[in-house]
């Protein structure tokens, strides 16, 4: 079958909705469809090339900037040729690629919204109110709406309650063997782990602020990148922890596997997930576990049947440091079985099903080059 999955942004950009659709795209084509990735990028970035047997189609992003980027090509396209696909799945309800697929007709169409709620700041709450009348379409028109926690799927149902009878609840995947075949950085340790998005939401300061509170041998490592990325470097020289703290910035995925190797201790204070798929992946390779208590977290903690420590949203830098001494004074935890990104797929398809299995790939074609 045909498939297009829509995606705000696509690797190598590191996030966790680029790598959700990375494992998908790269899984789905393996067993035969013909997947397109439509996504956006900046223009310099944009262009059509194949990744691991798929089609990623990147239009120009032309106003928003990173926070709303919006590239008229991709609504363009979608307008023109939702109804090629057998399939449209689209990703992420918080970004503006759900519109066109919102509006477009479509043979079937999966959404899975990776749903946080309302917007955190004043500016994204006065956004999201008019684009909520979006939402309930693309919410409406669904086919299936795909939710990766209980936790997400009873969020979705609070703010969409019509969406309630057609969620499915499908855990995210780890792939145990990308990871355990990473190779695992060097850095002197303990090492403290971040990695995902660099965004205020997450809550990085808190684990910067943590640093004075350990020994003077423990070194924070934070990969990913982000608007927070500065701030954080400059808190670190504030706090008189900068030379052991190491902003490795973004990384190529799955490159980022080898730091996950490299940590004693994963962490992360983020408020708000859909998922927290970092904290499976940190716990296949090898790390203690340190999380902020929300949902998802919980949700995940269970799903892995690992310890976790959970620290409240509202401690302080102190508290989040004496979790982290807790968790390095824990044997190094042993491994449990966790979901499969092969799971997850199999799961889709039997969403997908009625559709013609196995046709091949066909070449690039031209069509799409008038949506720019």
């Amino acid at each position: 079958m045909r498939i297009a999955l829509v995606t705000p942004r696509y690797l190598p950009e590191i996030g966790g909705v680029e790598i959700h659709v990375g494992h998908l795209a790269r899984r789905l084509a393996a067993a035969g469809h013909s997947v397109d990735v439509l996504t956006q990028a900046t223009p310099s970035d944009a262009g059509l090339d194949r990744a691991d047997g798929a089609t990623v189609r990147r239009f120009p992003t032309r106003l928003g900037g990173r926070t709303y980027p919006f590239a008229p090509g991709l609504w363009c396209y979608i307008s023109r040729h939702s109804l090629d696909y057998d399939v449209v799945h689209v990703h992420s309800y918080h970004a503006t690629p759900a519109i066109p697929a919102a509006l477009a007709p479509a043979r079937r169409l999966v959404f899975t919204p990776h749903y946080l709620g309302g917007g955190r700041t004043a500016i994204a709450q006065a956004i999201h109110r008019p684009y909520r009348s979006i939402g309930r379409v693309l919410f409406h028109r669904a086919d299936h709406v795909v939710c990766t926690t209980v936790a997400e799927a009873q969020t979705v149902a609070s703010d969409f309650p019509n969406a309630a009878r057609k969620t499915i609840v499908i855990p995210n995947g780890v792939d145990v063997e990308l990871i355990n075949g990473a190779v695992r950085e060097q850095s002197p340790g303990p090492v403290v782990l971040y990695a995902g998005r660099l965004e205020r939401y997450k809550n990085v300061q808190l684990v910067v602020g943590a640093l004075p509170y350990l020994g003077d041998e423990a070194r924070l490592v934070i990969v990913g990148g982000g608007p927070s990325s500065s701030d954080l470097a400059l808190l670190a020289a504030d706090l008189g922890v900068a030379s052991r703290v190491e902003l490795v910035g973004a990384v190529s995925w799955p490159a980022v596997y080898g730091w996950f190797r490299a940590a004693d201790v994963f962490v992360t204070m983020s408020s708000r997930e859909s998922f927290g798929m970092s904290l499976l992946e940190a716990h296949v390779a090898g790390a203690r576990l340190v999380a902020a208590d929300i949902p998802a977290h919980r949700e995940v903690a269970a799903m892995a049947g690992v310890d976790v420590a959970l620290v409240p949203l509202t401690a302080g830098p102190a508290e989040v440091a004496a979790a982290i001494r807790l968790a390095l004074a824990l044997p190094p935890p042993a491994a449990h079985r966790v979901p499969s990104w092969d799971d997850h797929v199999d799961s889709l398809l039997r969403l997908y099903a009625g559709h013609s299995v196995g046709v091949p790939d066909p070449p690039l074609p031209a069509s799409g080059a008038d949506c720019r």
